[in-house]
């Protein structure tokens, strides 16, 4: 008898140690997904899960065992779990359903819980940096589904890595926030394009859920100021010499140094376009002009001088794209049409002058008309289109002229794939004058180089 309370109490004390506290857990099952998952940390029982129609009818259930490694449940079904439906797990001793764990109401598919959220890059983009931190879709906690942020394939051609090491992908968090490191450090001329995708890690089999990306984001070079260009040419002013008097035919050069600022105000698509814009300018120079003199003695003859002279000058033009653009190798050009306004004044940098001079030495002037060019686009939102050829068509007062009303023609051609350019002004008169005759007009030739200053900068050797 002794022997046999014996062996009953080892057999009760075993079955206490082997029967678990708690029963199996479950993560909460979405609409859609045809896999439930759970754990069962204290129990290597087998274990049962029933869904149940909204009735409590059961539509499905399935036995499946405990993996040892990790004490993890994964059970799939033939048909997909439905938002409404409830899911139970029980433990199974013999044909017995033990310990139910807390019934849970099966939520609406992962893929609808939130509308995906387009990726947008926080900062900016920097030549150097390697760091890029983004928002996107955030990826709920147990919903079954990952948001992965990756490189497209027009972005920069690098991996992405975490402290886990190399990934293809990062994942977002429930804020929607990720952090990707990429292999190489950005440059000025790249473009980031980060793609996302929302995964259905419950199911590797399942299509991907593709959500807006971020779009081709240009690197932006540090030498450019917003949507500046800044233009500098240098070379010689060719004019007829001694001032276009009768009787003296030759030819002079002046030296001409000259520094442009050019804006555009509106912003730009990708690939450095936008149909209209507006854009104004700041040009000053060093430079000669034609002056109105008048022969001492004889006020009813007049003629026309050059002087060398400083010029400051301000305008304002509203670029509308002609046609479509046309590409040229990696080039991409326009041709446009615009109303220009311009205004300035221009001061003679020397008291020399041979006859009376009508008009002193600081000269006003402002005009109206038209600008026809070529752009040659960038394929970047941050930089302007570049002005590579023009002609001003104006009419306008004109004061070192001294006459009212003028025609003005000026015009610069860019030779290709060089800095060389051509340039020409011409001002014409309209008419005779009360007090002189109406002064000669005026024709002058450029040849020289100019240069996108950025573009200058950059090509120097770093120090």
């Amino acid at each position: 008898m002794r022997i046999f309370l014996l062996f009953l109490f080892w057999l009760a004390t075993g079955l206490a140690q082997e029967y678990p506290k708690t029963p199996p857990e479950l993560e909460a099952p979405h609409g859609g997904a045809d896999v439930i998952f759970g754990k069962s940390s204290e129990s290597a029982w087998p274990v049962r899960i029933k869904v149940f129609d909204s009735a409590g009818h059961v539509v499905q259930q399935r036995d499946v065992l405990v993996n040892a490694s990790d004490s993890s449940i994964v059970a799939g079904f033939p048909a997909s779990l439905q938002a409404g439906q409830i899911v139970q797990a029980y433990f199974l001793r013999g044909a017995t359903e033990m310990m139910p764990s807390a019934p849970l109401v099966v939520g609406n598919a992962a893929r609808a819980s939130s509308q995906p959220t387009a990726v947008r890059i926080r900062g900016e983009l920097a030549p150097g940096t390697t760091n890029v931190y983004v928002n996107a879709t955030p990826t709920l906690p147990k919903s079954g589904y990952e948001t992965h942020i990756y490189s497209c394939p027009d972005g920069v051609p690098a991996g992405i890595r975490d402290s886990g090491g190399f990934k293809p992908y990062a994942v977002t968090d429930a804020a929607g926030q990720a952090a990707i490191t990429f292999d190489q450090p950005l440059a000025a001329g790249q473009s980031v394009s980060l793609c996302q995708k929302i995964v259905d890690i419950s199911d590797p089999s399942a299509p991907v859920i593709e959500a807006p990306g971020s779009g081709a984001i240009a690197i932006a070079n540090p030498l450019d100021l917003g949507r500046v260009h800044y233009y500098f040419t240098a070379g010689v002013i060719l004019s007829n010499d001694q001032g276009f008097q009768l009787n003296s035919p030759g030819t002079q050069a002046d030296l001409f140094l000259d520094l442009n600022a050019d804006r555009a105000w509106l912003p730009l698509d990708s690939n450095g376009f936008r149909r209209i814009n507006v854009n104004s300018y700041l040009d000053i120079g060093l430079t000669s002009v034609p002056t109105e003199q008048a022969q001492a003695g004889n006020t009813l003859d007049s003629f026309i001088q050059s002087q060398k002279a400083a010029t400051f000058q301000g305008g304002a033009y509203l670029p509308l794209i002609a046609g479509q653009p046309w590409s040229t190798g990696a080039s991409r050009y326009s041709l446009f049409v615009a109303p220009l306004a311009q205004t300035g004044f221009t001061t003679l940098t020397s008291d020399t002058i041979a006859a009376t001079s009508v008009t002193d030495r600081f000269f006003k002037s402002y005009s109206f008309g038209a600008r026809l060019g070529v752009f040659q686009h960038s394929r970047s939102a941050s930089e302007a289109p570049e002005l590579v050829s023009y002609v001003d068509i104006t009419r306008g007062r004109f004061g070192d002229f001294g006459h009212p009303w003028r025609y003005s023609l000026e015009g610069l051609f860019k030779v290709p794939h060089s800095p060389l350019v051509l340039g020409f002004n011409a001002n014409i008169g309209t008419g005779g004058n009360l007090a002189f005759t109406q002064p000669r007009d005026d024709l002058r030739f450029l040849v020289g180089a100019q240069f996108d200053f950025a573009k200058f900068l950059k090509a120097l050797p770093a120090f």
